[in-house]
């Protein structure tokens, strides 16, 4: 799908340098991919939201803290 956005220029040199995206159009569908695992990750873990059973003492974990 062609879509016209507009972008900020300086977000998007920096994306394209720390993930070595080598167009703008690239960038811009990896960080929406990226979103949308993130967004399917979150849904996924609180759909299991009354289902799991902890097993363990919350205490004792953050002991380490």
């Amino acid at each position: 799908m062609r879509t016209d956005i507009e972008i900020d220029d300086k977000v998007v040199a920096e994306l394209m340098a720390l993930t070595g995206a080598k167009s703008k159009r690239q960038v811009v569908d990896e960080a929406l991919r990226a979103q949308l695992d993130r967004t399917r990750a979150a849904k996924d873990v609180l759909s299991l939201q009354g289902r799991v059973e902890w097993e363990g003492d919350p205490a004792s974990l953050r002991r380490d803290r």
